[in-house]
């Protein structure tokens, strides 16, 4: 089926907004302050009632709404945009597609959104409530596509801002998919894993510890260090740090040669 006219010119309104208005300096603002979001949200938040009652993603809404979620991402790198979402309601919606949107450039997206606008603590408290943290470990387990799996590491990250929102995210599972990325070939993603643990690991619970020990995580943290860049081994050295506040996983940090790598940092 042909895509609508309306639609149509939808499109072509947010791949201007894209590629030629918010990337501009101060384009987001501007967008902001005309009233730009909440047409945007409304659109997201149509495609969300549709894809939450059990309708799906058609083809000519899916690149509506790849579209409008990118876009949305882009505004929220701005505070002004983070607010304003939050005050106009536009998490739920998000959370709503990544609970029922089983396609990986829109999780991406979604995720994408979601861990720029958790730089913002209301926001986060929000995120945490909605109980989105389930659907992001359940991406982790399930998708292959590195730029999702950075994506739902990142807002991960993100939502790591308290010791409450640490321990719910080490409740939900969220450390043992992460720590199993560290061993990835693919060096941006077992970067992006090494950082989240960095932050998970801040005030280390026993849970959060005991998800590490299950997936060797320590081991992948040294390995990672020994061939990684100084942003990856910055945040290796931060996690083997946080670990040894657990006593009973400073033998594992030892046997594995993270010791070692903290003392030579400290020389």
């Amino acid at each position: 089926a042909k895509e609508k006219p309306e639609s149509d010119s939808v499109v072509r309104a947010l791949l201007a907004l894209r590629t030629r208005h918010v990337q501009r300096p101060g384009g987001i603002e501007r967008f902001r302050t005309r009233g730009g979001l909440q047409p945007l949200l409304a659109l997201v938040s149509s495609c969300a009632r549709a894809a939450g009652g059990g309708a799906g993603v058609r083809s000519s809404r899916k690149t509506l709404l790849d579209l409008a979620l990118s876009v949305l991402a882009n505004c929220c790198t701005e505070e002004g945009c983070r607010v304003q979402v939050r005050l106009l309601g536009g998490i739920i919606p998000l959370v709503s597609i990544l609970a029922s949107v089983n396609v990986e450039s829109i999780q991406n997206r979604a995720a994408r959104a979601l861990g720029n606008l958790a730089l913002d603590p209301d926001s986060a408290n929000i995120i945490h409530e909605s109980g989105v943290v389930s659907s992001l470990v359940r991406i982790l387990k399930t998708t292959q596509d590195s730029n999702c799996l950075q994506s739902a590491i990142r807002t991960l990250r993100n939502l790591a801002d308290t010791p409450t929102h640490r321990l719910n995210l080490a409740h939900h599972g969220a450390i043992e998919p992460i720590a199993e990325k560290l061993g990835s070939e693919d060096l941006a993603l077992a970067t992006a894993g090494a950082r989240a643990i960095a932050a998970l690991t801040k005030t280390c619970s026993s849970d959060c510890a005991e998800q590490l020990s299950a997936t060797d995580g320590v081991a992948k943290l040294v390995a990672l260090a020994g061939h990684a860049k100084k942003t990856a081994r910055d945040s290796v050295l931060t996690a083997l740090a946080n670990i040894c506040v657990q006593g009973f996983m400073r033998p594992t940090i030892g046997s594995a040669g993270g010791i070692g790598l903290l003392v030579e940092e400290v020389r």
